[in-house]
């Protein structure tokens, strides 16, 4: 329970720091949130953990940074099978590629978003 109220404490900086784009604090906290994450076991909040760290970086333009992290996010969705999810981690994942200019990239991710969508029942 107290590693959970620190995950939460973990977060709410993490929010703070967004609002005023200090992404540098903001992902030394999310490291500080993911290590809980892993250690309480849950995926929900390594996947949160995993796709602000890829916000965070995509932030700081560095965004070969943000697609790995949103990969290992949507890596986490395919297995609690969040579809809706997955298709947001996906259209992350191709704007970085956007930005990258790596053109090809960016339309597979697009359409795999669009594929995970249609898969829904």
């Amino acid at each position: 329970k107290q590693k959970r109220q620190l995950m939460l404490q973990c977060f709410q900086k993490v929010e703070e720091c967004e609002l005023t784009r200090n992404f540098k604090e903001q992902l030394a906290h999310l490291a500080k949130a993911l290590g809980i994450a892993k250690q309480l076991q849950s995926m929900e909040a390594m996947t949160k953990c995993y796709e602000k760290i890829g916000k965070a970086y995509f932030g700081m333009e560095e965004y070969h940074m943000a697609v790995q992290y949103h990969e290992q996010a949507y890596k986490l969705l395919e297995e609690v099978r969040d579809s809706q999810e997955q298709a947001r981690c996906c259209k992350q994942i191709a704007l970085a590629y956007d930005k990258i200019g790596e053109h090809d990239k960016e339309m597979e991710y697009h359409a795999k978003s669009v594929k995970v969508m249609e898969d829904v029942p």
